[in-house]
Parts: structure tokens; C-alpha cells; sequence
């Protein structure tokens, strides 16, 4: 089941014919910051090929601070089948950085996990945070969680530590 919001299926994300990016007339949220303008999209599944070679590294970012869970290339097929939903950011016309959700239906709530994320300029793409909560309400989901390192509590000032994922390898 496509998990993408149906309301926000008319995408903004600006595509060339090889997976460039090219210049929009309309897009998702923008941040102006002297010289540059940060701009955050969410790929539709159809969209996820063409953007996946301009991501993928950013996303490889986050591996050596897992405990081996889950890799890039893991997230594609899922991302493809709407399954997980791949966000990004654009400065200039470059991928600055990448994110991958799911939505968790848990027995009594839904949540929006983050999976994923890395890059570069976080607080220029962090101030478009605002539309990933909105796509969390939207889509049925009552909060938002990220299973991360203990940096991200400086980053997420608004954000609780509920508990801690203890892991023991036994192989």
C-alpha cells in the first residue's frame, strides 16, 4: 500500500531527463539564506529511480552510526513500492541532503520513524522540518520518532528522549 500522502501527490520535484535538477515554478518550502536557497522536496515512489544516485550517498552517511539494521540500499525497493518515503534538500541545484521515514502503525498510535538522514547545511534544511510534521499529521500519524545519536537531542531542542534502544550482539 502507498503510504504517500494522496493529497500531496502532484510532486514539485524539479527532474531534467537524466535525473538532473532543473528550475521549478512551484516547490515545498524554500529557506533564503544570502547566496543560496534551501529547498526540500518529497519524491513521489514513481520519482525515487531518477533521484536515488543523487541521494544515495548522503543517506550512506548515517551506516557507521547503526547498529547494521538497515543500509541505503535496503531502503529502495520500499521507497519504490511507497512503503517509506524519500525527502531531500537542494541548494544550488546540488542534493545537500537526504532522508528516509516510514510510518509505524504500532497497536494504539502511528508514527512517522525517521530512518535515515544525512548531509550537509542541516540548519538551512532543518527549518523545513515543519513540512515533515505535516505530512506526519496528514497521514494519520500523532507524533514523529528518530532512533539517533545522543547529538540530535542539541538538534531537535523541542524533542523528548522517551528511552534508550540498548543492543548486545549475540552472533
Amino acid at each position: 500500500m502507498n503510504q504517500i500522502n494522496p493529497g500531496m501527490d502532484n510532486s514539485s520535484t524539479p527532474t531534467a531527463h537524466h535525473g538532473t535538477l532543473e528550475p521549478e515554478s512551484e516547490f515545498t518550502g524554500s529557506t533564503e539564506v544570502p547566496g543560496r536557497s534551501c529547498k526540500a522536496f518529497i519524491a513521489r515512489p514513481d520519482e525515487v529511480e531518477v533521484f536515488w544516485p543523487l541521494v544515495v550517498d548522503h543517506l550512506a552517511l548515517a551506516t557507521p552510526h547503526s547498529e547494521g539494521e538497515i543500509e541505503p540500499e535496503d531502503m529502495l525497493p520500499e521507497l519504490i513500492k511507497g512503503e517509506m518515503q524519500l525527502w531531500f534538500s537542494v541548494e544550488d541545484r546540488q542534493v545537500t541532503a537526504a532522508m528516509v521515514t516510514q510510518i509505524i502503525p504500532y497497536p494504539r498510535k502511528k508514527v512517522l520513524r525517521i530512518l535515515s538522514i544525512g548531509g550537509e547545511g542541516m540548519a538551512r534544511w532543518m527549518k523545513h522540518f515543519p513540512m515533515v510534521e505535516e505530512f506526519a499529521r496528514q497521514t494519520g500519524c500523532s507524533s514523529i520518532e528518530v532512533w539517533g545519536r545522543k547529538g540530535w537531542l542539541r538538534e531537535l531542542p523541542d524533542w523528548k528522549c522517551s528511552y534508550h534502544i540498548l543492543t548486545k550482539e549475540i552472533i
